[in-house]
């Protein structure tokens, strides 16, 4: 399974409605690109859902290819049955 994002705006416009900073979305930033983050948002420990997703959107493909693959999932079942395919004939 795949999950893949498709177009330049990646999420829903109900994200620029929701205008009221949350903590865990700092955190997850924090988390990735601590450089990216304001001294005001340091200061709040709070991002608006808008601006995760306009830098989650800029430091990945969606920006420059119009897609980017968000996870790839792959059933331990099918990865057997592959193997047994594959490297054992």
């Amino acid at each position: 399974m795949m999950d893949i994002k498709i177009g330049t705006k990646t999420y829903s416009p109900k994200a620029d409605k929701e205008c009221f900073p949350r903590n865990d979305l700092y955190l997850k930033l924090l988390s990735l690109e601590p450089n990216e983050l304001t001294k005001e948002e340091n200061e709040s420990k709070a991002i608006t859902k808008k601006r995760y997703m306009e830098w989650r959107e800029k430091s990945t493909s969606s920006s420059t290819l119009g897609f980017r693959i968000e996870s790839i999932t792959v059933c331990h079942y099918l990865i057997d049955i592959l193997y047994v395919l594959f490297c054992l004939s």
